[in-house]
């Protein structure tokens, strides 16, 4: 049944209509209604934009989570979600809309369209849960196919240079202890000296992981790794992982600083260099990243004989077969031990059947 008085005013070029059984009623219903606008609080109804809706679930909702993550989850709202429907209220969008947002992600990696299905989808369950909205706009949507990234060990060549430019720049220390501690990128850039711990007489990193209840764990630090630690800092090092300015890196910095060092890797692989831009081809591999480096780690873990089920704990997974994955990864390295071990012997001149221990 309709109210018997109507109030109006506008706001920020903007009209507003309040509804009251007694005039009394939609004077109080009108100065409310004003006091929040001016507020800037968000009202709840199905006139809420996109954009403060997102705003508010993502703080509602996602308690818990890492500032990365929730740096991320922004990123992906900003840049996919918001620019097409985040100024439109959230009960005029139609499932068409958000099939085209995702249509917009092909060639993409397939990982990363989950990751903006998934965020489309919780932006809409939640307003629907809520009331909000009548229906689910995001139900049955198709994700575009998307490429699959598959990460990789890297080379000797590779990692011939990667020391080289790392040790030479300290700023690079988060992608020393992703290859020789495994940490992920966001706990990497987190290291602090208080980290360091003794455990039994050998000196380990406590990563403080969050993705599981799994991430967070000890692992032992090479001893030249360690070393290399105490000699860029020998009064006792606050934080390993730091920006030029020495402050903590944030998600954009770490982003910079890994286009750093391909850049570095690069030219200490001899590309050219004209006007402070590099000149093609280029010799670092195009699928070569820092996430690698963990990749690595798990790899060099294999190649040490470190049992699958310890290698687990070291990386942090959850599941183990995870790891177990990795581990089947096969290289020349272990295909020439297998061979080793079963009395083969290697016609190519200079061939090396030993495996590489974990340094």
């Amino acid at each position: 049944m309709k109210k018997k008085y109507e109030k109006t005013f506008t706001f920020e070029g903007k009209r507003y209509h309040v509804y009251g059984d007694t005039l009394e009623e939609a004077i109080e219903k009108k100065a409310l209604k004003l006091r929040d606008l001016e507020e800037h609080r968000i009202i709840l109804d199905k006139h809420t934009k996109v954009s403060d809706w997102m705003n508010t679930c993502l703080a509602t909702y996602k308690i818990g989570i890492s500032d990365l993550t929730r740096v991320n989850l922004e990123i992906i709202s900003n840049n996919h979600i918001l620019p097409y429907i985040g100024n439109m209220s959230i009960s005029s969008v139609k499932p068409v809309m958000c099939q085209q947002i995702l249509n917009n992600l092909a060639g993409y990696s397939k990982s990363y369209i989950i990751k903006v299905h998934q965020l489309l989808c919780f932006c809409f369950k939640t307003a629907f849960d809520n009331q909000l909205v009548l229906s689910d706009p995001t139900r049955n949507l198709i994700r575009p196919e998307g490429h699959t990234t598959h990460r990789r060990a890297i080379t000797e060549t590779e990692r011939q240079y990667l020391l080289q430019v790392c040790y030479d720049d300290p700023r690079m220390v988060p992608f020393l202890f992703m290859l020789y501690c495994g940490c992920r990128p966001g706990e990497a850039i987190k290291v602090a000296s208080n980290d360091i711990r003794i455990i039994e007489g050998i000196k380990a990193l406590h990563i403080r992981g969050t993705k599981t209840a799994n991430a967070d764990r000890y692992v032992p630090i090479p001893l030249d790794f360690l070393e290399y630690l105490e000699g860029i800092d020998p009064g006792g090092f606050n934080l390993f992982a730091t920006k030029l300015d020495g402050q903590p890196h944030t998600p954009a910095s770490y982003k910079w600083l890994s286009t750093h060092l391909k850049r570095k890797m690069n030219i200490a692989m001899g590309c050219k260099v004209y006007r402070n831009k590099l000149i093609p081809p280029y010799p670092l591999a195009s699928d070569f990243e820092p996430y690698c480096l963990r990749h690595t780690y798990c790899t060099d873990l294999k190649k040490a004989g470190v049992p699958l089920g310890i290698a687990k704990d070291y990386m942090g997974h959850a599941d183990i077969a995870t790891t177990a994955n990795i581990y089947s990864h096969s290289d020349n390295e272990t295909f020439l031990a297998g061979a080793e071990l079963l009395g083969i012997k290697s016609t190519t001149p200079g061939t090396t059947l030993k495996c590489r221990k974990l340094s």
